[in-house]
C-alpha cells in the first residue's frame, strides 16, 4: 500500500511547524493581554520582564523548549485565565489543576505566570544564556521540559531564587549551588539513560533516541501528574495509577523494543513519531489483564502509557501518535466546515455506548495505522499474536468505515482522506483470509445489533447490518 499525504514526513513536519507557531503566537497573545489589562502593577512588571527575556532567547532554543507538551496545557489554562478576566469573573482553583497546592486566597495569575519561568529556564540551558529570576518548587524539584532533567531534594521555599551562570558553570537554587552544570545539560540534552551519572539531587529522564529525534520516557512532568494522568477517569470509573522510575529503567528496554520493531517494519512512521512526539508518559494499568493508554489534545506532543510487552507498545505508541496527528488536523479545520460535530449518534466498533462522528474517524484513522504496522510486521516474520490482533481490528474497521460514510463531509482534504481510508481497509479484507474475516464480522454483526437495541430511540441505516465491505 502506497504512503497516504498524512503519513509523509513532509505533512508531519508541517503539522508540527503548525504546532508551534499557533503555541508561539497564543503565548504573545496572553502575555500581551495580562500586560495590558491587569490591574496589578507587580503583575505587569513581572509579566514584562519574563516577555522581554523570552524574546532575547534564540529562536531555535525557545521554539524547542515550547514545543514541550505540557507547555501546551500551560497556554490552555492560559486562555482559561484571560477568559474569565474578559468576563469579569473570578478564577476558581478548579480551573487550574496544575497548582493544586494554593490556597484559595493566593495570587493564581502570578503562581501561573511564575510557571512560565521553568520553560524560559529550560530555553536558556539550551542556549547557554544566563538566567537569573524565581521559579516555582514542586515537591522539593524543578523539573526542566525537554532536557528532562531533574533537580532534587531541593529544601527550600515554595517559590525560590533560580541563577543559572555559564561563566562559574553553576547553577543555584536558594542556597544550593550545583557544580559543572553544563555537564548535565550536555548529557541530557544528548538523551538514553544517564543513571551511572546521576545522585539524589540531579538526575535525567530516561529517553528514546530514535531516528527523528530523543523521546522522554517520563513518569513525573508536574504538569501531565497533576492536569492528566492522576485526573484521567476510564469508562469504567477506574483511575490511572502513577509508576516509578525504577519501574520505568527496568521496563525500558521493551520501550526501546517497541520502537525498534516500527523502525524495522515502517521506518517513515517511526521518524514521524520521534518527530512529534516529546514524551511518552508512563502510567500503571488499573488492571492485572489490560494494557491502557490514552492522548488529550491539550498535550500534543505527549501520549499515556502503561507497561506491556513489546508489541502491546508498539501498536499503543503508533495508535496514540496517530491520535496526536488527527487532533492537529481537526483542529486546524480541514476535516469539518465551521465547529467539529458533537451529537453521539454514531455506532462504534469499539464502543458499546454513542460516539459523536470525530470519535469513530478517530478510532478508523488510528487502528487503520495500527493494521498498517501489523500488516507489516506479518508479512516480515509469523506472529500469532499479531495476527490474532490484526483479524479483529479489520473486521472492526469494515463496519467503522461503513458508519463513517453515512455522515456527508464536506471539505475536499476530509472525502481525500475517507477515500484513502477505504481503500486501505479494502486491501485489508482482501488480503486476508475470507472464513476468518467472515467469523469474526458475525462476532461484530452482533455487537451492532446490541448497540441497536440499547439506542433503538437513535436512527439507523440498516443497510449497515448487510454482511458485505461496502
Amino acid at each position: 500500500m502506497q504512503n497516504k499525504i498524512f503519513e509523509t514526513v513532509e505533512f508531519i513536519e508541517d503539522i508540527n511547524k503548525i504546532n508551534i507557531n499557533q503555541r508561539l503566537i497564543k503565548y504573545s497573545l496572553f502575555m500581551k493581554f495580562i500586560i495590558n489589562n491587569s490591574n496589578d502593577v507587580s503583575i505587569v512588571e513581572f509579566a514584562k520582564l519574563q516577555y522581554q527575556q523570552s524574546k532575547e532567547i534564540p529562536t531555535g532554543a525557545l521554539t524547542a523548549i515550547f514545543s514541550d507538551p505540557s507547555f501546551g496545557f500551560w497556554l490552555y489554562i492560559s486562555k482559561c485565565i484571560e477568559n474569565r478576566l474578559i468576563n469579569n469573573e473570578n478564577i476558581p482553583k478548579s480551573d487550574l489543576p496544575h497548582l493544586f497546592f494554593l490556597n484559595d486566597n493566593d495570587n493564581f495569575i502570578y503562581y501561573h505566570l511564575l510557571d512560565l519561568n521553568r520553560w524560559i529556564l529550560g530555553a536558556c540551558m539550551l542556549s547557554q544564556i544566563d538566567f537569573n529570576s524565581t521559579c516555582l518548587i514542586r515537591e522539593n524539584k524543578i523539573y526542566i521540559p525537554i532536557l528532562g532533567l531533574i533537580f532534587n531534594n531541593l529544601n527550600v521555599n515554595q517559590s525560590e531564587k533560580v541563577i543559572l551562570d555559564f561563566s562559574t558553570n553553576t547553577f543555584k537554587v536558594g542556597n544550593i549551588l550545583y557544580d559543572n552544570i553544563k555537564k548535565y545539560i550536555n548529557l541530557a540534552n544528548f538523551g538514553g539513560i544517564n543513571t551511572n551519572l546521576e545522585n539524589d539531587n540531579i538526575y535525567i529522564i530516561p529517553s528514546l533516541l530514535l531516528s527523528g529525534g530523543k523521546v522522554l520516557l517520563d513518569n513525573e512532568d508536574p504538569f501531565i501528574t497533576s492536569g492528566w494522568s492522576l485526573l484521567y477517569k476510564n469508562p469504567d470509573g477506574t483511575n490511572y495509577n502513577l509508576t516509578t522510575r525504577e519501574a520505568v529503567l527496568s521496563n525500558y528496554i521493551l520501550f526501546s523494543n517497541a520502537c525498534k520493531i516500527i523502525s524495522n517494519v515502517w521506518p517513515e512512521m517511526e521518524f514521524n513519531i520521534a518527530n512529534t512526539l516529546r514524551n511518552i508518559h508512563i502510567i500503571e494499568s488499573p488492571y492485572d489483564d489490560k494494557h491502557v493508554s490514552c492522548t488529550a489534545a491539550n498535550y500534543f506532543g505527549s501520549i499515556l502509557l502503561s507497561f506491556g510487552n513489546e508489541y502491546l507498545l508498539a501498536e499503543a505508541i503508533v495508535h496514540e501518535y496517530s491520535h496526536n496527528v488527527l487532533n492537529m488536523v481537526i483542529a486546524n479545520g480541514e476535516m469539518f466546515n465551521g465547529n467539529v460535530p458533537e451529537e453521539e449518534v454514531y455506532y462504534s466498533p469499539w464502543r458499546n455506548d454513542p460516539r459523536h462522528i470525530s470519535g469513530l474517524l478517530h478510532a478508523v484513522f488510528v487502528f487503520n495505522n495500527v493494521c498498517k504496522l501489523f500488516d507489516k510486521i506479518i508479512s516480515n516474520s509469523k506472529n500469532d499474536f499479531v495476527y490474532e490482533r490484526q483479524i479483529t481490528i479489520i473486521v472492526k474497521l469494515i463496519m467503522g468505515i461503513k458508519v463513517l460514510k453515512e455522515f456527508d463531509f464536506q471539505t475536499k482534504f476530509a472525502k481525500n482522506f475517507i477515500q484513502d481510508l477505504e481503500k486501505d481497509i479494502i486491501g485489508f479484507k482482501l488480503k486476508y483470509t475470507t472464513d476468518e474475516i467472515e467469523y469474526h464480522y458475525s462476532i461484530q454483526l452482533k455487537h451492532l445489533k446490541q448497540w441497536m437495541t440499547n439506542n433503538d430511540k437513535l436512527n439507523f441505516n440498516d443497510n449497515l447490518l448487510l454482511n458485505h465491505l461496502i
